[in-house]
């Protein structure tokens, strides 16, 4: 399981650089939005369609204003970011390429969430404090994740865009890096409070990986101060544990709290922030068009499931028979191998799980070679009703090719290695087994019916110029990239 990587403070900088590495996938999904219907189209004014041709196209970032629906603006890059997300959904759903039906198809569920938004805006949805927190939160995360555009600016000052690389290089960009951050570290100067770091980990824990903090829970230590430090400005400052608890609560994406450590970690990340934001300003990356754009595709998508939640509930209204209709929709869709053949290495620690992991990977999945493991077990015939397996384990065995191990997972404190040795055969997923997916695509669905009858109301008031062409999404490379 890889884990996402927040830039900290000097004591936790060399874990910090060794975390570079997670999945795309979940940043897609950051940024996601979910689909919707279109509307009929309203004849623009001279004065709109001029403001189209006008509006500026930077570099790789095409800003042309393509959809206005009330006071809400949506442009070329948008259209196509948010297509390449709905075209890569696809495939995994349907196992084929969109075809010029589902593509118009999207395009109206894309016009008619247009609606909606400039419905919320309207009623202050973009205005809310918890909103803008989140959005906020996942914009330092847009400039801090590895390879992010503030990183970008750093390694361009070591290693100019056209230059050979070397290994040379490569330890300049490293270091590079690593020198911000301790700069960051020196001129904070935090100064935590263990005492207090430890009463509130006393406090929230429940023998359970957390991944939300609960007010009721901390409603006696809110005030209580985690850390103090040096803010940009020279005044100091001070982490509440309210403050901690609306910053990690809101974080797009984030470690569980699993210990003190990972606590301070976060403490540290709170002030590291501060600076970090102040650079990006003076860099004049908050004014990169790319990042204004994806800020506000991501700040569309948490408006419009708020929007979604309180029209329609937290669970959207979904039944069970909305979700036995689901199953029955995509069943065929959603299979694995009936008959799967594997080996099972168990290791103490992670280096020899990684160390075996690329001796399986240069043998090309020969499980005779020595891995100098804990256990190991090979020639096992998979049964999902009957084996011993824990739960992580049975749903990464799906995943894996045949000759393929799998990476290291951490089961009771063990790390284990899976070898697919063999897989063939199809069956569908059991409904029970796919429950989360059935659950996520009926409320999904339950929102696109909503969306399209809200349009439909909306339309009445709210002018809409539409000047969307399927063409623009038929060309090549509109393909998500992982």
């Amino acid at each position: 399981m890889h884990t996402c990587r927040y830039i900290a403070f000097q004591p936790f900088l060399k874990k910090s650089l060794k975390m570079r590495s997670f999945p795309i996938k979940i940043i897609i999904a950051l940024f996601c939005v979910i689909g919707i219907y279109s509307c009929k189209e309203k004849s623009a004014d001279t004065t709109s369609q001029t403001t189209v041709k006008n509006e500026a196209v930077n570099n790789k970032v095409n800003q042309t204003v393509v959809l206005t629906v009330g006071n809400e603006r949506f442009t070329v890059f948008e259209l196509e970011k948010n297509f390449k997300i709905f075209k890569q959904k696809f495939m995994q759903n349907q196992r084929r390429e969109p075809v010029e039906a589902d593509i118009k198809a999207w395009i109206t569920e894309f016009v008619e969430r247009a609606y909606v938004l400039a419905d919320a805006r309207e009623k202050g949805y973009y205005n809310k404090p918890d909103i803008q927190q989140i959005v906020e939160n996942t914009a330092m995360f847009m400039l801090s994740q590895p390879h992010g555009i503030l990183e970008q600016k750093l390694l361009a000052q070591v290693a100019p865009v056209g230059v050979a690389h070397t290994g040379q290089s490569e330890n300049k960009k490293m270091a590079a890096v690593g020198n911000y951050h301790l700069k960051i570290s020196k001129a904070a100067s935090i100064i935590p409070n263990k005492s207090a770091i430890a009463l509130l980990w006393a406090t929230i824990f429940k023998n359970e990986k957390l991944h939300e903090i609960k007010k009721e829970d901390v409603a006696n230590i809110l005030d209580k101060k985690l850390a103090t430090y040096r803010s940009p400005d020279g005044k100091a400052g001070n982490i509440s544990v309210s403050r901690f608890m609306t910053f990690y609560n809101s974080l797009p994406l984030k470690r569980y709290l699993e210990d003190t450590a990972s606590i301070n970690m976060y403490v540290q990340q709170i002030a590291a922030n501060e600076y970090i934001k102040k650079d990006a300003q003076e860099m004049g990356l908050l004014n990169d068009p790319e990042f204004r754009l994806n800020k506000k595709n991501f700040t569309d998508n948490v408006v419009y499931k708020r929007y979604m939640e309180d029209h329609l509930g937290a669970d959207r209204g979904v039944t069970e028979n909305d979700i036995m209709n689901t199953y029955a929709s995509v069943k065929q869709g959603m299979t694995h191998p009936s008959n799967i053949i594997y080996s099972i290495y168990t290791f103490s620690n992670p280096p020899n799980a990684y160390k075996a992991l690329g001796l399986l990977r240069m043998r090309a999945g020969d499980t005779t070679v020595n891995l100098n493991s804990l256990s190991q077990k090979r020639h096992i015939k998979f049964d999902k009703y009957k084996s011993q397996l824990p739960d992580t384990l049975k749903k990464m065995i799906y995943r894996g090719a045949p000759g393929q191990p799998l990476p290291p997972v951490e089961t009771n404190g063990y790390y284990t290695v899976l070898m697919i040795e063999s897989a063939t055969g199809s069956e569908p997923f059991a409904a029970n087994e796919i429950r989360s997916y059935l659950v996520a695509r009926a409320k999904e669905r339950r929102e696109l019916d909503y969306s399209s009858k809200k349009a439909n109301e909306l339309s009445k008031n709210l002018n809409a110029d539409n000047n969307i062409d399927i063409s623009m999404l038929l060309r090549p490379g509109l393909t998500a990239s992982l």
